[in-house]
């Protein structure tokens, strides 16, 4: 199978979100399909929640964003200029050098 390389650009992270969804109820009955034919499994009416964490950065090619674990989330901080990398559109790393100055962005050229 093919896989596209890891590319490595410079970034600064401009915005952090949390988004918090519930999704419908399940109806009761779930359907689910099994080697030998169709097994009807009884469901309760739970709402399962989901919560994503989405990363926003500013790259020389325009502004990028990905849903990353709780875990990075909490580790990267708005403002920070480091390395982002990434597999196609999937978020690899980010290495933070510092935090942004005015400096930064004018010596980066955008």
């Amino acid at each position: 199978m093919f896989k596209s390389k890891i590319k490595t650009e410079k970034a600064i992270v401009i915005e952090k979100k949390v988004i918090l969804s519930t999704n419908k109820p399940s109806d009761g009955v779930n359907i689910t399909r099994m080697k030998f034919g169709i097994y009807d499994s009884i469901g309760g009416n739970n709402k399962k929640k989901t919560t994503q964490y989405q990363v926003f950065f500013m790259t020389k090619k325009g502004r990028k964003s990905f849903l990353i674990q709780a875990q990075l989330y909490h580790q990267i901080k708005i403002d920070s200029l480091g390395l982002l990398e990434r597999q196609g559109s999937k978020f690899v790393s980010f290495n933070s050098e510092k935090k942004v100055t005015k400096k930064d962005v004018e010596l980066l050229n955008w």
